[in-house]
Order: structure tokens, then C-alpha cells, then sequence
């Protein structure tokens, strides 16, 4: 069972990182972005040039607004902001594609200070890190599947066809089946 769970786990993974790469090259072409609306609080996530972006803020819909999802997509040349307003490139860590922005300010038309919090990631690292766990149990089956293979040390992997007694390598005496 843990077996299975373990298989299907990778397998998401995998398809998972695909999807990532799928979006990574979208995110050139065109910006997505997908929020939810409520009363009390926005948040969302949108892609744009290489990097997935999470924001959330603390006010919502006027009173009485009804929660809703909204997805919108445009093309990268239609955005209108200063990409150096929005992404500066003052530290190793932003020039490597990561940034956090936290703003305070009073929106228009109301009384009490908005928080505004922005976290963004380029997909190079968000792929990395989901490729990671199947690409390590990979390894870790290959090298099992060497060490067991006829005429090799079931310890150290150690070819033992020179001395079928025992290993050179670590002294363990060969497994006979």
C-alpha cells in the first residue's frame, strides 16, 4: 500500500512539474491571474514573465458584495506598469526572480489602512523543488537495483566476480540465494 501511495504521489509530482514548465513558458506569452473576491479580503495569483505571483490584501468588495472568482488573461505588451516600480532588482535574492512587497496606504473612498502584500517566485525554483522528491526516489531506485544485481556486493555494490568468497571492499560475505 505504501508502495502504491508512494508511486502515485511521484506521478503527481511529475505531472505537477510539467504543468509548472507548461506555465513557465505561457507566462512569457501572456499574464494570467486568477482572484477571489469577498467581502473582508482579495487575494489571488497571476503569472507574468517567468515568476508566479501570490497577493492578498485586507479589503474587499463594498458591503453587501457577493464573493466571486475572476480569471483574466492579456497578452505581456497590453500590461500597462513599470516593471522596475513593480519587480526592482536591488538585491541578489529579487535578481534571482524572488520579491515580497508589503504596502499600507488608505484606499480611495475608505477610512482604514489597506494592506497589500505581494510574494512572487520564478517557476525555475517552484520546478526544482517539485522534481525533486521523484528525481531523488529515482536515484535511490537505480542504486538499489545495481547493488542487487547478480555478482555484485549486496553492502557496497562491489563487483565480486574476481572473488565470489567475499567482498574486497567491505569483508561481507555474498547473499546466496
Amino acid at each position: 500500500m505504501l508502495r502504491v501511495a508512494r508511486l502515485f504521489l511521484h506521478t503527481f509530482l511529475f505531472l505537477l512539474g510539467g504543468a509548472l514548465v507548461a506555465l513557465w513558458v505561457h507566462s512569457y506569452f501572456h499574464s494570467a491571474s486568477l482572484q477571489r473576491i469577498s467581502e473582508r479580503r482579495t487575494f489571488g495569483v497571476w503569472n507574468y514573465k517567468g515568476t508566479l505571483g501570490f497577493w492578498t490584501n485586507r479589503y474587499g468588495r463594498p458591503e453587501g458584495g457577493k464573493t466571486m472568482w475572476k480569471y483574466a488573461t492579456r497578452p505581456i505588451p497590453e500590461l500597462q506598469f513599470s516593471e522596475a516600480e513593480w519587480f526592482p532588482r536591488v538585491s541578489l535574492f529579487n535578481k534571482a526572480g524572488f520579491y515580497y512587497r508589503d504596502l499600507r496606504y488608505f484606499p480611495p473612498g475608505r477610512v482604514d489602512l489597506a494592506a497589500d502584500r505581494t510574494w512572487m517566485a520564478p517557476f525555475w525554483s517552484l520546478i526544482l523543488i517539485v522534481w525533486l522528491v521523484p528525481a531523488l526516489s529515482l536515484s535511490r531506485i537505480l542504486r538499489s537495483r545495481h547493488r542487487h544485481a547478480p555478482g555484485v556486493c549486496a553492502h557496497c555494490g562491489y563487483d565480486l566476480r574476481a572473488s565470489p568468497e567475499r567482498c574486497p571492499e567491505c569483508g561481507a560475505a555474498p547473499v546466496r540465494p
